[in-house]
């Protein structure tokens, strides 16, 4: 090409329609020069309007990396952009490859606002659907597991039953008992305090005493055996 820099990344000859790119140079992200050989690219494809179809290849004291693939796949769909040819057959097989796996491999469908609003009519009712449908089998296969239980077919003997009901449930006494005890001495220092100002502490022990046997009792209860037994 002529007026070439001897610092270019591109060598370029021409012959008719068809241009020949001889790429050489450091071809690597260490040496940050990728944006020096877009602009490059961007001149020579600006200046040679007139050629239709770009060959390209290596020089033979190259060094590159996916640097250059990078800058292949760009020059591609530059030249797809303007209605050009790209030959990539005197290149190296690796870098063929390479180049051949960076193509979009998905192809985009073109849906119009019915068909989006369809598909997503068909989504939600399928998801209700599954969720009834896994609702309705786990009672199922509780049922039935509770009814071979109880004829004596279940795969679980009623000893190894007794010890799980055990472990699940009486064994969490000791825990139980200790959250309750420490949860109704808070609940009484902090009642003795409001109501030492109405001159009512007398009324301590019943407050402390409906208050955990009718809600906080079977609150603490429930949240303790849901994370112990659950866990």
């Amino acid at each position: 090409m002529q007026g070439e820099s001897p610092d270019s990344y591109i060598h370029f000859l021409s012959e008719g329609s068809s241009g020949f790119c001889t790429l050489r140079g450091d071809w690597s992200i260490a040496n940050k020069s990728s944006g020096d050989v877009r602009d490059e690219w961007q001149t020579l494809l600006k200046d040679q309007a007139q050629i239709q179809v770009f060959n390209f290849r290596l020089d033979n004291s190259i060094s590159w990396d996916s640097t250059l693939v990078s800058f292949l796949h760009k020059c591609r769909k530059d030249l797809e952009a303007v209605g050009k040819n790209m030959e990539i057959e005197n290149l190296p097989a690796g870098l063929t490859r390479l180049l051949e796996l960076s193509k979009p491999s998905f192809k985009e469908k073109k849906q119009n606002e019915f068909s989006l609003s369809i598909e997503l009519i068909d989504e939600t009712i399928n998801y209700f659907r599954k969720a009834v449908f896994s609702v309705f089998d786990f009672f199922g296969e509780w049922i039935v597991s509770i009814f071979k239980l109880v004829i004596g077919r279940s795969k679980a003997r009623f000893q190894d039953f007794g010890i799980a009901c055990r472990n699940c449930g009486v064994s969490a006494l000791p825990i139980i008992t200790l959250i309750s005890f420490l949860t109704g001495l808070t609940l009484a220092f902090v009642g003795s305090v409001q109501l030492e100002k109405f001159n009512a502490k007398i009324y301590i022990a019943d407050l402390v005493c409906l208050a955990m046997v009718r809600e906080m009792g079977a609150l603490m209860v429930g949240i303790i055996m849901a994370g112990r037994t659950g866990a």
